[in-house]
């Protein structure tokens, strides 16, 4: 079938997933084999370090509990520091620190020594037991030679006295006996006052056989390092290249925090990890890297195998089953390439309960639905013509209509443009006869399809009906890609009902949209008339209100009535003025008038106005001026007024007492003749919603709230 067929490829598909599968789970396995085999490792360098650490301090803890009750006793009996008594005192605690401090594990020596300011006479005792036979008395340091406040000097006495602390001192050799010991020492007090030194001595050879018993593998052990890393004590101090392990100094990288650590120490690469211990020193385990990965070195290579192994068997399994699989979509493949170039001559038998038997099945009642949608689709036309326009060939697959010897039009060919120009003539009205004839044009009928997969064109028939005609590329349908449209599908169909439905339509939207506007033309009219007819007695009260100012005799306080009454009615004759204002909008025809008007004034009327209101509601209300009030500018003052006053009336309405409005006229800006001034009206009122403010300038709009009922 060739490289190319579908079960080749599938096969190929299935080999690289099984190949990949398998690889990927031998590079899981061996990641998995590898990070458990160091984990193992590390668990059990952990596991082996705990437990030493634990019997160590095991070891140094009951050696610090009988020095801690012997200086319990000892302190508990002191009670001078006379000679004499110092002397029955000593006397006393011997047999007390031969039961305990001899019972200690692992005891060299153990002393009590009196401090030579305290006492030049009484210098206190110091057993040792170097044979294993018993404790006997040895002849003790004279530490009156030393300077006992210089703590590089006699270091068991020195260091308790000056730090009034036990203490667990580093290993050193003794002078006296030339052994390698750990000393714990304690300060004994009277009170406050130091007495000497209490302490025990511990040959370091018990603490070598418990390190000596901690291995790991073939070449893993253990050594303790002091907080420095100074090597105490290592197996293998007569390989490491000096004979005195206390000068020895530890790998660096061991002295890092506590964890494991990965180090390489004479060319080998190996793996530890440290406990502190409670006398200070560490003990630290380590381990060559090689000894921990032997057991993940030798389960990779079984997995490796079996890798080889699965793939040797599932391969000809695949290879069987992918040609049981993949000739089902095969024969569905092929039936799908027939059905997409109009063939329907396939047969498709696939009946398995499996994925691809449900999409066979599915694929039919597709091809069954398609044949019986193709049918309902032709039958909404009353003939469809196959046409080639490089030919000029058109073939009737179906019509309605006959030919004017009766006989059916099915399976006719001819010339297409012909059979337009004949058509046009008898069945298309006079109107759209042109357009009918231009839209089926050949190259009109490229044209349009090449940005669409199909197009139309309405007309009326000679008998006032109407007809749509339809015209579809099938070019790409039988596979041609050469991008030039030479075959086409023309349908026509009768459309009179829905477009007379649709006439219908327009028509009632076209009445009314003119009904709205004459309704919107009669509003207008009213409120003009109404407004003319108000302006008449508003001018009246005007003219009176002046005459009446004119009146030299007046009062003060009616003088200012009369002023307000006159400030009120100019700005109502305002309003009345806005109303022919709207009028002059709808009709295009509103103006501003361009006059002269002093700043101060205007904004004395205004104040007026507003002051009163304010008053009257009980709210204070303020007005600054932040420049010259006396500017002499061009505009329309009526409109400003209007505007400041809607502005500020607003903000009285809204605020309730005791309340605040304040009004601030300031010039921003000044070039020649020119100037900018800004108005802000500010209140202590409930404010605007943020969501509202993009509508404040919209005709007709009122944000609405809680409040509405207390203000309208």
């Amino acid at each position: 079938m060739g490289f190319k067929s579908i079960r080749t490829k599938v096969s190929l598909l299935t080999l690289c997933v099984i190949i990949i599968a398998v690889m990927i789970s031998a590079v899981l396995g061996v990641a998995v084999i590898t990070r458990t085999g160091d984990e193992y490792a590390r668990q059990s360098l952990r596991l082996l370090c705990e437990t030493g650490e634990k019997n160590l301090d095991y070891y140094f803890n009951s050696v610090e509990q009988s020095v801690i009750n012997v200086q319990a006793y000892v302190e508990a009996d002191l009670t001078s520091l006379e000679d004499r008594e110092l002397e029955a005192h000593l006397e006393r605690v011997r047999g007390f620190f031969e039961r305990t401090m001899g019972a200690a594990n692992g005891a060299l020596t153990y002393y009590y020594r009196i401090d030579p300011q305290v006492s030049e006479n009484v210098e206190g005792f110091w057993y040792t037991n170097l044979d294993g036979s018993g404790f006997t008395e040895h002849e003790v340091t004279d530490i009156k030679l030393y300077d006992t406040a210089n703590t590089d000097e006699l270091v068991w006495f020195t260091v308790p006295k000056n730090t009034g602390r036990p203490v667990w001192l580093p290993p050193y050799v003794t002078d006296n006996l030339d052994v390698r010991v750990v000393s714990y020492n304690v300060p004994v007090y009277l009170g406050t006052e130091f007495v000497g030194v209490i302490g025990i001595e511990i040959d370091c050879s018990t603490m070598r056989n418990q390190v000596d018993n901690i291995r790991l593998y073939e070449n893993g052990y253990a050594f303790v390092t002091d907080d420095t890393g100074n090597i105490v004590y290592h197996p293998f101090e007569d390989t490491l290249g000096n004979s005195d392990a206390m000068t020895l100094k530890a790998p660096e990288a061991l002295m890092k925090d506590d964890g494991i650590i990965v180090y390489t120490f004479n060319g080998v690469r190996k793996e530890a990890v440290w406990k502190r211990l409670s006398n200070g020193m560490r003990l630290n385990v380590s381990v060559p890297v090689s000894e921990t990965n032997k057991v993940s070195h030798r389960l990779m290579i079984q997995n490796i195998l079996l890798m080889f192994v699965l793939l040797a068997v599932f391969i000809p399994v695949a290879a069987r089953c992918s040609g049981r699989i993949v000739e089902p979509l095969r024969l569905l493949t092929s039936a799908v390439s027939k059905l997409s170039s109009d063939r329907f001559d396939f047969s498709l038998d696939y009946n398995a309960d499996d994925e691809v038997g449900i999409l066979t099945r599915t694929f039919r009642k597709l091809n069954e639905h398609l044949k019986l949608y193709i049918t309902a689709v032709e039958a909404d036309y009353r003939s469809i013509y196959y046409v080639d326009l490089d030919n000029d060939l058109a073939v009737c697959y179906r019509s309605d209509e006959k030919t004017d010897s009766g006989r059916d039009l099915d399976g006719t060919s001819g010339s297409f443009s012909e059979m337009s120009l004949w058509y046009a003539e008898n069945r298309v009205s006079e109107a759209d006869r042109k357009g009918f004839l231009d839209f089926l044009d050949p190259e009109n009928i490229r044209s349009l399809l090449s940005g669409t997969s199909n197009i139309s064109f309405r007309y009326q028939t000679s008998e006032n009906r109407y007809e749509m005609i339809r015209i579809a590329d099938l070019s790409k349908a039988e596979g041609r890609n050469d991008g030039m449209i030479r075959t086409v599908e023309i349908g026509i169909s009768d459309v009179d009902r829905e477009t007379n439905e649709e006439l219908t339509k327009n028509h009632a939207l076209s009445d009314a949209l003119t009904q709205a506007k004459e309704a919107s033309a009669a509003k207008t009219a009213f409120l003009n008339s109404m407004s003319h007819e108000i302006r008449t007695p508003m001018n009246a009260i005007i003219g009176y209100n002046n005459i009446a100012l004119k009146d030299t005799s007046l009062s003060a306080e009616t003088r200012g009535h009369l002023e307000k009454i006159k400030a009120a009615a100019a700005h109502l004759l305002g309003l009345i003025n806005n109303i022919l204002d709207m009028g002059h909008i709808e009709s295009g025809r509103m103006t501003l008038k361009s006059e002269k008007f002093v700043l101060g004034d205007l904004l004395k009327q205004v104040n007026t106005m507003i002051g009163a209101q304010c008053s009257e509601k009980g709210i204070a209300y303020s007005c600054e001026v932040r420049g010259s009030a006396a500017l002499t500018c061009i505009g329309d003052d009526m409109k400003l007024r209007e505007v400041l006053i809607n502005l500020l009336s607003n903000a009285v309405k809204y605020t309730m007492s005791p309340g605040t409005v304040s009004f601030i006229t300031e010039e921003t800006a000044r070039f020649e003749d020119n100037v900018t001034l800004r108005f802000t009206v500010k209140d202590t009122g409930i404010g605007m919603d943020k969501d509202f403010i993009p509508k404040i300038f919209e005709p007709f709009s009122q944000e609405k709230n809680d409040c509405g009922g207390m203000f309208g």
